[in-house]
């Protein structure tokens, strides 16, 4: 078995077909040639696993979820593989609300092992760059205090909320 059987669908209401782009579904990894839709380009590691949260796991999916087995060893190629994705720029930019939070299912996927206290996921800093692929971002949740002063004030020259 190799990480790319490791999917589900998101699930959704009887009756509804979640929207899940076909390129995605065929290769989990997202496109891999040029033709496919552009990714995007995140920088930040933790800025990135937060976006996959919101497509992934979040109500409203669009993404195929990753799930770890629990008798898998998770590790490097786990990390490199989230790392990897590509996600899709257009589905990025929709993006209107993230949660940092040391319970999202994307960091318990990442490493189920992962503690509170493991400050490895935090946010820094946000750069412009990252920022500005991220145009529909309204909100952001950060219940645990995840989100360094340096983050903070980045989100707040944008007008983003921080709850």
């Amino acid at each position: 078995m190799g990480l790319r059987d490791l999917f589900r669908r998101p699930s959704a209401p009887a009756g509804v077909t979640p929207s899940v782009p076909t390129h995605v579904a065929a290769e989990p990894g997202g496109p891999r040639s040029e033709a496919g839709p552009p990714p995007a380009r995140l920088r930040s590691f933790p800025l990135k696993l937060a976006v996959m949260q919101r497509l992934m796991y979040d109500e409203g999916a669009v993404l195929p979820a990753f799930t770890m087995p629990a008798s898998l060893h998770p590790g490097a190629p786990v990390e490199d593989w989230f790392r990897g994705y590509r996600l899709p720029a257009a589905l990025v930019a929709e993006v209107a609300m993230l949660r940092f939070s040391r319970t999202n299912e994307v960091l318990r996927q990442l490493d189920p092992r992962w503690g509170a206290d493991d400050a490895r996921f935090d946010i820094e800093e946000l750069t412009d760059r990252d920022l500005d692929q991220l145009p529909a971002l309204a909100e952001v949740s950060d219940p645990e205090a995840m989100l360094s002063a340096a983050a903070r004030d980045a989100l707040a020259k944008r007008g983003i909320r921080i709850v």
